[in-house]
């Protein structure tokens, strides 16, 4: 890693930042905990965005003492959705500015603050977030990540790492099926070029959506989480890796409830592996095993938590092909349970009381579609993909990337719910619809990207109380400083 020397003019812009992030830290509560998840994590760009910055050095000696750099990216997009005869549009503007202090590379402070307007049709079905319009400036990422064997000169050689991350992050584990989630924590790193252990406690932030909107405060709840994951390497291009996960949701109601009490503590026990094939062929596999307890519709007594998720996909690009043409196909499965009368996620005609709870649930991140979207839990998805370069030679064009990716859904117990609330309770057939999706990205010069989506769901008859189509579209410009 080079370093890059700045001049000290700019050292105010920085105590400029950190101030305006620390201030956004406090500003949290004011978040956007009451934006439709289905939105906000079908919009594939956000994934994109999260890991532009510079982060500390795996290598050799630093070159300068100090290296201080910054940068931002600001992003508008237009959203509209259509679903059960209602068609939602909004506007977002997204604005995000980072810096990065690196200390002899060996100390690394990393800040940024985001701020989000979003401009709702006033005829939108979402009334409740007509005052939720503005989110004032807040912290989205601010941490300090250390290399302790430097630091403490510990002896390992420079073939082993030994760091300590501080603050918030996003974090994944795995291949993300059981966890990608942002939140505040602390994080161990050790390993070398054929191992890693990874160990994190987290506590979520406010502004995650926790999902059970019969608990009796939505939207307040927390969780804390514990983890451990190792990653074997067997050569550059394959490794496995294998998990363990604790978390607790801090939702229960008052003591007061005799009849009805909310928490939710799974564990999860998981691994998987990823490896490629020559340049053309990737694949990777992750399973979980989900375990602990919960409380049940109308009880006061916890029950057993016992369910299972897996995926497998790979992709194939003919890289000799002009138009670098891409194949992908992958299988995502999550254990549902015929007694869940309502949805997967609610407590309130959720699992029923005296009995173990064999639908997998989690906060992860795993391509589900653009509308239909629901969360792996009591489904079996099957998703095949096509996408290519059509001008990959043209100086201008040539960053052009368009693709198709078709979906198709069942439930895994044909009585149970799913997560989609739009479920009728009397549906006793497996299968759930089947989805088209397409994405056009485009990034004609190196500070500009554009991306546009498009979706559309089938349902099966008589399987959701909106039996007509859903669509989602959607079309946002990066310009990156």
């Amino acid at each position: 890693m080079i370093l890059r020397s700045r001049p000290t003019t700019r050292i105010s812009l920085f105590v400029f930042l950190t101030f305006g992030l620390l201030t956004g830290s406090l500003l949290d509560a004011q978040s956007e905990r009451d934006r439709s998840r289905q939105i906000e994590q079908s919009t594939r760009d956000e994934v994109e965005l999260r890991n532009l910055e510079p982060t500390l050095g795996e290598d050799d000696e630093f070159l300068q003492d100090i290296d201080f750099d910054y940068g931002g990216w600001f992003r508008y997009g237009f959203y509209r959705t259509r679903d059960n005869l209602q068609t939602r549009r909004f506007k977002m503007w997204d604005f995000r500015l980072w810096s990065n202090f690196v200390y002899q590379n060996t100390h690394q402070l990393y800040m940024r603050v985001m701020g989000i307007n979003i401009n709702y049709h006033r005829r939108n079905e979402y009334y409740y977030m007509e005052n939720n319009d503005h989110n004032a400036p807040r912290l989205d990422i601010g941490y300090y990540y250390g290399d302790l064997n430097r630091a403490l000169g510990l002896g390992l050689g420079s073939d082993t790492k030994l760091r300590l991350q501080l603050g918030r992050n996003y974090e994944t584990l795995g291949e993300g099926m059981v966890m990608d989630d942002r939140g505040d924590g602390a994080k161990i790193e050790l390993g070398n070029d054929k191992f890693e252990f990874t160990g994190l406690v987290m506590r979520s932030i406010y502004s995650t959506d926790m999902y059970d909107r019969s608990y009796i405060d939505f939207g307040s709840s927390r969780y804390l989480s514990a983890s451990g994951e190792v990653v074997g390497k067997f050569s550059d291009t394959f490794e496995v890796f294998g998990y363990t996960l604790f978390r607790r949701f801090k939702n229960d109601a008052s003591p007061l409830n005799l009849t009805q009490r909310f928490g939710y503590d799974p564990q999860y026990h998981g691994g998987g592996m990823r490896g490629q094939f020559g340049p053309s062929f990737v694949y990777f596999g992750e399973a979980a095993w989900q375990l602990g307890s919960r409380y049940s519709d109308g009880s006061v007594e916890r029950d057993r938590i016992e369910a299972f998720a897996f995926t497998l996909g790979s992709d194939y690009t003919f890289v000799d092909a002009e138009t670098k043409p891409k194949i992908s196909a992958q299988y995502m499965f999550g254990s549902g349970d015929a007694d869940n009368g309502g949805t997967t996620v609610d407590t309130l005609m959720g699992n029923r009381a005296g009995t173990n709870d064999n639908t997998f649930f989690t906060i992860g991140y795993i391509d589900m579609g653009y509308c239909f979207y629901p969360l792996l839990s009591n489904i079996e998805t099957y998703k095949i993909g096509f996408a290519l370069e059509p001008w990959s030679e043209d100086e201008i064009m040539g960053d052009v990337e368009i693709g198709v990716n078709q979906y198709f859904y069942r439930k895994h117990r044909s009585r149970g719910g799913i997560s989609d609330r739009a479920i009728l309770p009397g549906y006793s057939a497996s299968r759930l619809g089947h989805e088209t999706d397409f994405y056009c990205n485009w990034r004609p010069v190196s500070d500009i990207s554009l991306m546009a989506q498009a979706g559309i769901f089938f349902p099966s008859t008589h399987a959701f109380s909106d039996d007509d189509h859903r669509s989602f579209f959607s079309w946002s410009a990066v310009v990156y400083f």
